[in-house]
């Protein structure tokens, strides 16, 4: 018997993918997205591509705790503020808020600020405590404060300091013996108190050698700083001594070996300074004989305590700031709050007469304290030329006064004043930020906009909606006039209406503490995974609506400074600059060695509840020259397996012959290092029996 001739033929298909996904957690499992990738970019997307490299930008140690940028990189190393690589001063140790108004980088929670154009330091808030025993003069509307009272004077009768010069010419390869001293001047001498140290240093110093006699007019007037013991009740001028060794070489040369025998010691802690009030210098040759000079000079030094006076008042307040007067004991009806200052002369300070006097006249004796108030600001951004800033304890959202970061309490009904205003809902503030012309206040459940130019016409508007996750403050970032944050489902997209939910595709996973940044096009965000305490790096490509998790990285703070975005990564000590990805950069990555690379496909179910059965996989790929790439597939949910490894060299187009057998699904997982640019996946199938 003959049987026909049937030539076997299933049903047979075909799948492509040319726009292949972002990260999808998801159960929806899109055809071309990934359960997980590391060390991808969309920045070629539809194709799969490896993200830019990274080079550190400036290597710092200690590790710096926070950065920001304003025209120059800013910097916070342990206690010093650095602008532009110098340090500009002193701060608290940890992160901080910035905000700038106008020159005033203005740092909270130290309520300092750098003035950008004379680069010094100042304080938002001011104080200063008249001494006990110190007098201050109250006018009808002025007080005047003494200044720091002398100790006594020290030095007259040659007892202080006699430093001396001795200088002989003797016979060849011969030696005598002398010495000379230094010292160093001021101009001018600060002391911190509240730091209870000198804002100088001996580099700020002039040094002058003592037998100078050409120079002893200028030196009445200057100050000293003196030694923390010494002759004269425990004060002493501070010295360095010389020795000199004078001697004619065998050519007939004048030589000099000098050799510090006594370097300038270490300089008092107690505020102690003297002002030069008398220099004489006596001619002491002859007691040494012929071929000697030697000379004796005497300083006479009237004795200061900086830490027990008043400063020039001028260095802490201003004509415009409200300050209050407190701590009078005689006249207590003295003590008055956010007084207007009209000027300030020496330390003479004057305010803003009324219709009736505001002080009774007379002169206290006590502590009394002139301050200048700044409120504990958890929170700050800068809108309009003035500073705002919410309080999570009071649950209140202030604004400074125009232009006056430093004045947040001037209500006199001006279009210059300063504003307040009391929330009444529950939960604490979490964060702020200008967007849209205004500023917005976060809590977890709601946000506050706040509308207006002045006070008198400032309206905080309330709207229930997603709010800003607590802890994750500096995830607030704007790409495109499109205000972008972490709240505690997910990161939201706000353009000025109700936020919209951009990370649904991470799925249910938790994340916490999170910090971003920008670069125009992409949202980096690191956050904390709640669940195993992972952090990880993720970007949202805001064009093509991606999410990638680009590696396992910490992020301290997130920087843009002139067009490119900058990271400080917690537990190192450099910053990191991300490169664009132009040229060798995707090779290199301006590191070490190539970047690793993986990307983790959905399961492919073929839309079919059959059985399938996978003819094989064509991939259609670039290597860049020591590049390459290996494929691996798990058949329904087991373990993945190697099928292929390819490297440069091999062609564009790689055909994975696989013969997994019948399977329900299978999941591809690529992964290498260097440049590997994936464009199309093509899929060919034959249908299987059914279940």
């Amino acid at each position: 018997m003959y049987m026909p001739l049937v030539n076997a033929s299933g049903d047979s298909a075909r799948r492509q993918i040319v726009a292949f996904g972002g990260l999808d957690r998801t159960q929806e499992r899109r055809e071309g997205a990934l359960t997980d990738s590391v060390g991808l970019s969309s920045r070629e997307w539809p194709c799969l591509a490896q993200r830019g490299g990274r080079h550190v930008a400036r290597t710092v140690f200690p590790p710096p705790s926070d950065i920001f940028t304003w025209d120059k990189l800013v910097m916070v190393v342990g206690t010093q503020l650095f602008y532009d690589g110098a340090v500009m001063g002193t701060l608290t140790p940890g992160r901080k808020q910035f905000a700038v108004v106008n020159t005033k980088l203005c740092i909270f929670p130290d309520k300092k600020y750098l003035d950008l154009t004379a680069r010094a330091m100042g304080d938002l808030q001011a104080a200063t405590v008249n001494p006990q025993g110190l007098e201050a003069t109250f006018g009808e509307r002025s007080i005047t404060l003494t200044a720091e009272a002398p100790l006594g004077t020290i030095g007259s009768g040659g007892d202080f300091l006699r430093p001396q010069e001795r200088w002989v010419r003797t016979l060849k390869n011969k030696r005598d013996v002398g010495y000379s001293f230094y010292f160093k001047v001021f101009d001018r001498l600060d002391w911190d108190a509240q730091a209870g140290r000198w804002q100088q240093t001996l580099a700020d110093a002039e040094e002058i050698w003592a037998p100078s006699a050409e120079r002893l007019e200028d030196m009445v007037g200057k100050k000293v700083w003196l030694r923390d013991t010494g002759i004269q009740g425990g004060y002493a001028m501070n010295l360095k001594t010389v020795r000199e060794e004078v001697y004619i070489s065998a050519d007939d040369r004048f030589l000099i070996d000098r050799t510090v025998t006594e370097d300038y010691g270490p300089y008092n802690t107690q505020g102690l300074y003297g002002i030069i009030t008398g220099v004489k210098s006596t001619d002491i040759s002859g007691n040494y004989g012929p071929g000697y000079s030697a000379r004796t000079i005497v300083f006479q030094l009237e004795l200061h305590d900086a830490a027990r006076g008043n400063p020039d008042l001028s260095e802490c307040f201003a004509p415009g700031d409200r300050v209050s007067v407190r701590g009078c004991e005689t006249f207590p009806e003295n003590d008055r709050e956010n007084l207007r200052v009209e000027s300030v002369e020496g330390r003479t300070i004057t305010f803003t007469l009324g219709e009736d006097a505001l002080f009774t006249p007379g002169v206290e004796t006590g502590a009394v304290e002139l301050r200048r108030e700044v409120p504990d600001l958890d929170f700050v951004c800068a809108v309009g030329n003035r500073l705002f800033g919410v309080n999570r304890a009071e649950n209140r959202v202030y604004a400074s006064a125009l232009g006056r970061p430093e004045n947040f309490y001037a209500y006199d009904g001006l279009p210059t004043d300063s504003y307040v205003q009391d929330v009444g809902s529950a939960g604490a503030f979490t964060g702020c930020v200008a967007y849209g012309g205004g500023a917005l206040f976060f809590k977890e459940d709601c946000l506050y906009k706040l509308m207006g130019s002045t006070p008198a016409n400032f309206a905080l508007y309330a709207y229930q909606a997603a709010g800003l996750q607590a802890g994750s403050e500096r995830s607030l970032a704007t790409l495109n006039d499109v205000l972008y944050y972490k709240a505690r489902d997910g990161v939201y997209a706000y353009t000025g209406s109700t936020p919209r939910l951009v990370s649904g595709d991470l799925g249910e996973t938790a994340y916490q503490n999170a910090v971003a940044g920008s670069d125009g096009r992409r949202y980096y965000i690191s956050m904390e995974r709640a669940d195993t305490g992972v952090w990880e790096l993720l970007v949202y490509d805001t064009r093509a609506g991606l999410w990638l998790r680009e590696e396992n990285r910490r992020v301290a703070a997130f920087a843009k400074w002139n067009g490119r975005l900058y990271m400080l990564t917690a537990g190192e000590s450099g910053i990191l600059a991300l490169e664009q990805g132009d040229g060798d950069q995707w090779s290199t990555g301006g590191e070490e060695h190539p970047i690793p690379w993986e990307a983790t496909f959905t399961p492919f179910l073929e839309g079919r509840l059959e059985r399938k059965y996978p003819v094989r996989l064509v991939l259609r790929l670039e290597l860049a020259e020591g590049a390459w790439a290996e494929a691996e597939l798990s058949r329904d949910g087991g373990p993945f397996r190697h099928i292929w490894t390819g490297k440069a060299g091999q062609g564009r187009t790689v055909i994975l012959p696989i013969r997994p057998g019948r399977c329900d699904s299978y999941q591809l997982r690529l992964h290498g290092e260097g440049r590997c640019l994936v464009r199309t996946l093509e899929r060919e199938f034959t249908k299987g029996g059914r279940f």
